[in-house]
């Protein structure tokens, strides 16, 4: 693939995949929820942090869809 090529499919990557994920930052970060975990780690409360990072990663808990 030509330079122009790669070019033309990380820009059009990019214009698909930062929507997503810019999306799925405000929905984690809802009610500061971002701050906790960052307060979380400078305290070494780590089983805050696993806590918030499992409660994120579950489909049940979040009901994230995208088309």
């Amino acid at each position: 693939m030509c330079c122009c090529g790669r070019r033309a499919l990380m820009q059009y990557l990019e214009s698909r995949v930062t929507p997503l994920l810019a999306g799925v930052l405000a929905f984690v970060d809802t009610n500061n929820n971002l701050d906790v975990l960052i307060s979380a780690v400078q305290n070494s409360q780590h089983w805050l942090c696993n806590m918030w990072l499992q409660m994120f990663s579950d489909c049940d808990v979040t009901v994230l869809k995208y088309r």
